[in-house]
């Protein structure tokens, strides 16, 4: 009895040690494909084609927003020469110029909801469409109420493509080239202002519009043989088109692991019930990875903005011309400003992948405010003491030295870090509030631009402009550092203190993309 007990045990110990045995193997199988995927997951060393060409075409779209704010401080002038139009008060003109923002407050949120529902690439066709049928109103139009409509549709383009087209170039770019393929949407509208500024006092006005229809036609053509966001495939849980979309923007140099697929399912599987719009936004802004990156990109937005930079484009020859300079030298000095605006927003995107992200764009933002304030200063000794040819050079190298500063960084990272901060959850939401936020005060300084001029003067608008960007760029000083790091690092660093501590404690529970993560 005692020797069976004894062999009983044995057997049962063996049996144990079996199962732990096989409890271990099972484990180490387990781990294995997950660190030798983590592990291989790595971006290309270069820009493939794909994306270089995915983002010219966004670019296109950028380009169209830059062309039409150029078209407002050309053609205003232009209509009153055409015999067929009626002549319009300095109120119609004022709708003309700022109902381009009202349709991009508008679009921001039909761009933002589109986005999240059809994807980046189906978006941009979209305004691609939108965008040509504002343009084709605005070329037949033969009074103030067709034209205000034209240029409102127009608006809902610049809108839709202010929602759509950062998180697209974020989400199909390696993050080592962020800095150059995002700030290309503000080279692009910088690029389509100068080409406007350029050609428009040697066109009629109506020529100018049809020329406008180039930028979106290209851009929705070109998109058709590009591909959806692999990251946004990926949220929707299209595994094959995301495993496709993948390897098209990857090319020949990267090989991408399809093993997430069972994962995200899984995930996608233990989710409760549909829940309503309100409920899921509720939640989401009480998650630090969605309302600190929304109050970033609003403050982002709004320092854009109060920087003048829109109110300048708009109205950039009147400026000059109510500083007292003749005409000839008033369209020069806005294609002088185009031309340094463009040069030098190409030269901070490119160098923009060697310098940090939060230094080059604090910098860059001060610097700005500064520049505010010097044309202040040369327009208050130009108007109240010394009135001479040699002022006129100071006004026009003070306007000069601020755009190409705010060109230099600010100006060119603004959408990239937008790109960059937008959550895995809540894109549409942050993106949609940062482009309100950018509109809503973008509508209001230009609409009301005549009435500020005529009650502080040229030098108090300014001062007040420098005042406010200064205010807004002190609350940017808790702006992550982003340069180098992978979309799931930079939404990490947003976390509480204590999910950061439970990550840290159990890494397997972090989820990352397969183009997101770097060496």
């Amino acid at each position: 009895m005692e020797h069976q007990n004894r062999s009983n045990s044995v057997t049962q110990s063996s049996s144990d040690d079996e199962c732990l045995s096989a409890t271990t193997d099972h484990r180490e199988e387990y781990q294995e494909p997950e660190s030798s995927f983590s592990a291989s997951l790595k971006p290309p060393d270069k820009l493939t084609w794909q994306v270089i060409m995915a983002t010219v075409f966004s670019t296109l779209g950028c380009m169209n927003f830059g062309y039409a704010l150029g078209w407002s401080a050309q053609s205003i002038d232009n209509i009153k020469d055409d015999p067929d139009m009626p002549n319009f008060s300095d109120t119609q003109n004022s709708w003309i110029s700022s109902i381009l923002t009202i349709g991009a407050i508008l679009g921001t949120f039909i761009g933002a909801d589109l986005s999240d529902r059809l994807g980046r690439q189906q978006t941009l066709i979209a305004t691609a469409i939108v965008a040509v049928g504002g343009w084709i109103v605005v070329c037949l139009a033969n009074s103030f109420v067709l034209v205000a409509v034209g240029r409102f549709v127009v608006g809902m383009s610049i809108g839709m493509v202010n929602t759509s087209s950062p998180p697209y170039i974020a989400e199909i770019t390696p993050p080592n080239y962020r800095g150059v393929t995002g700030g290309q949407f503000q080279n692009g509208v910088n690029g389509g202002i100068f080409i406007c500024l350029l050609i428009a006092p040697y066109l009629p006005w109506r020529t100018l519009s049809v020329l406008g229809l180039i930028f979106p036609s290209l851009m929705g053509v070109g998109l058709m043989f590009m591909r959806e966001s692999p990251v946004w495939l990926l949220s929707k849980g299209h595994i094959d088109k995301y495993d496709k979309s993948s390897r098209f923007f990857a090319g020949s140099t990267h090989v991408f692991y399809t093993n997430i697929a069972p994962s995200f399912s899984e995930s996608q599987s233990q989710q409760g019930p549909t829940e309503s719009v309100s409920v899921r936004w509720r939640k989401l802004l009480r998650n630090p990875q969605t309302y600190k990156p929304l109050l970033l990109c609003m403050f982002m937005a709004l320092a854009f903005q109060l920087s003048a930079v829109t109110v300048i484009t708009f109205y950039n020859v009147t400026i000059f011309s109510n500083a007292g300079l003749s005409s000839s030298k008033a369209n020069m000095s806005s294609q002088i400003l185009g031309a340094f605006q463009l040069i030098i927003g190409v030269a901070g995107s490119v160098l923009s992948t060697t310098w940090r992200r939060k230094p080059h764009f604090l910098t860059s933002s001060y610097l700005t405010s500064s520049g505010l304030c010097l044309i202040a200063i040369s327009f208050l000794v130009k108007e109240k003491w010394y009135d001479s040819s040699i002022m006129d050079w100071v006004v026009i190298g003070s306007f000069v030295f601020t755009i190409s500063i705010f060109a230099f960084g600010a100006g060119t990272i603004t959408w990239a870090y937008v790109g960059e901060l937008l959550p895995a959850e809540g894109t549409g939401l942050v993106v949609g509030a940062a482009s309100f936020a950018n509109w809503f005060v973008s509508f209001f300084l230009a609409f009301y631009y005549d009435q500020m001029q005529k009650a502080m003067e040229d030098y108090g608008v300014f001062f007040f402009y420098a005042a406010a960007h200064f205010l807004c760029t002190c609350c940017l000083v808790w702006l992550p550092e982003t340069k180098g790091m992978s979309l799931a690092e930079i939404q990490s660093s947003f976390k509480s203190r204590r999910r950061r501590h439970r990550n840290k404690r159990n890494p397997h529970s972090q989820q990352f993309f397969a183009h997101d993560v770097e060496d």
